[in-house]
């Protein structure tokens, strides 16, 4: 069996084995479908409903942590598993980006992913001390991503933008320079 084929046969048959609440039996996992086997309990539903917010929470870390894991042990290897996904390559390199430079001890469960993009050019001592006060909020409520976007900006105000010029070898280069900048949340001047 290919490369290609053994890694589309695990990702048809997997969908259905992935670890849930409950009695495996129950629900079903497919690509684009979820589907009961038989009707679940209220709880039986309400665990999946947990588990479900849960992936949906984590789904982000998981991609990126998966990538650095797999650059770390394949190379240049691993960037052939990433064009098999079918994923936007400017998403796989922020994933992979904010999941290299906030250390998994620092990751806020009760943020989102996108909160921790925002703090991911800092130090880790500022990472932590600003997903901090995004957890604390205001009114007992936390930041969202908008609000802590402008509180960051708010205290780097006087900082002063640097720019750096870059030679690119040639159009692909310069194009994969701009997606991996971009993933950083960097802004890019090309001329």
């Amino acid at each position: 069996m290919t490369e290609e084929a053994a890694f589309t046969a695990c990702r048809t048959r997997t969908l259905a084995r992935v670890a849930r609440p409950g009695d495996g039996d129950v629900f079903v996992f497919g690509p684009a479908s979820l589907v009961a086997r038989r009707a679940p309990t209220f709880e039986e539903w309400q665990a999946l409903g947990v588990w479900l917010q849960t992936v949906e929470g984590a789904l982000q870390w998981w991609i990126g942590d998966w990538l650095n894991l797999g650059e770390g042990l394949f190379g240049e290897r691993a960037s052939q598993a990433m064009d098999a996904t079918g994923w936007q390559l400017k998403t796989l390199l922020q994933y992979r980006w904010v999941a290299d430079r906030v250390e998994a001890h620092r990751r806020e469960p009760r943020l989102s992913f996108f909160h921790h993009r925002e703090v991911a050019d800092l130090n880790p001592e500022e990472q932590t001390r600003w997903l901090a006060r995004a957890v604390d909020g205001e009114d007992g409520a936390p930041w969202g991503v908008d609000r802590l976007r402008v509180a960051l900006k708010a205290a780097t105000r006087g900082d002063k933008t640097i720019w750096v010029v870059v030679e690119a070898r040639d159009a692909d280069d310069a194009a994969a320079l701009v997606l991996r900048l971009e993933a950083e949340g960097r802004r890019v001047k090309v001329r």
